[in-house]
């Protein structure tokens, strides 16, 4: 067994303190701070206001895996609190990928005062700039790569603005932290959706994401959530069943003819009534 580890760490070009560190158990801990974000206080002091107020908030998604898995965590944090709010997944072909100067009309119609984008906003200029003008705050979570110059947004929460190291990380991951600040601790089931985001994303499998991805194998076989079991067809959960049974099924909907409304999957993975 030693003649295989130094190998294997030969391979790799592992020290054995490496290989220890990879291989140990994870708990929560190991997730960065969410206070390692910058603008984090500010934005979930934005949210505070608006669950105190009972403002009208609208999470405003993507169509992919990320966005709507997102958009879900989002929602679920927000009825964990005992606020109802409004989402939209945009269609691919009605509405197109970002928050958009038609969208933020219509939110201005409805009265909406909060937008939260989960998984786009950071290049949504013009949209942003429109809703400040009609009285609607916003704020940004997103993952993709950051213009010269950024929006002018409440709070902007992003993986590169952070004092963690520099890694992509998805828009539901971003959502993650969220939850953390509005529901003071990481939500098993939460991290569970995040991390298949993160699968279906492709992003890096190391520090943090390769963290979530760990937590999240043993939360949905520890607890067995009905809306993953489902999506599975099995009650075993690896990365692999994760990234090529559950995700491709949620990538697929986005993808469907513009008369399907995404919308059904927030629903779906956020209530509690498995008839449903």
């Amino acid at each position: 067994m030693n003649k295989f580890l130094d190998k294997l760490l030969k391979y790799y070009d592992l020290s054995l303190r490496d290989y220890e560190k990879l291989t140990a158990e994870v708990t929560k801990e190991n997730l960065p701070t969410a206070e390692a974000f910058f603008n984090f206080e500010s934005f979930i002091s934005r949210i505070e206001k608006a669950i105190a107020s009972d403002e009208n908030v609208v999470i405003y998604g993507d169509y992919d895996a990320d966005g709507i898995l997102a958009t879900s965590i989002l929602k679920y944090a927000f009825l964990k609190r005992g606020k109802d709010v409004f989402t939209m997944i945009p269609s691919r072909y009605k509405d197109g990928y970002g928050l958009n100067t038609n969208v933020v009309e219509k939110f201005s119609k409805r009265a909406i005062n909060l937008i939260i984008t989960v998984d786009n906003g950071i290049n949504q200029h013009d949209a942003i700039d429109l809703a400040n003008e009609l009285g609607i705050d916003v704020l940004v979570s997103d993952h993709h790569e950051l213009s010269e110059t950024l929006p002018n947004a409440i709070a902007i929460l992003h993986p590169e603005l952070s004092n963690l190291v520099r890694l992509n990380s998805c828009g539901a991951y971003m959502a993650l932290v969220i939850s953390y600040g509005m529901l003071g601790y990481y939500d098993d089931y939460l991290i569970s959706l995040a991390a298949i985001a993160t699968l279906a994303d492709m992003m890096p499998l190391i520090d943090r994401n390769r963290t979530l991805v760990r937590l999240a194998i043993k939360a949905t076989n520890d607890h067995q959530y009905f809306p993953l079991v489902k999506l599975n067809d099995s009650t075993f959960f690896d990365e692999t069943s994760m990234s090529m049974k559950i995700a491709p099924k949620i990538n697929a909907l986005g993808r469907l003819s513009q008369n399907y409304e995404s919308n059904v999957l927030v629903e779906y993975f956020t209530t509690t009534d498995v008839k449903r």
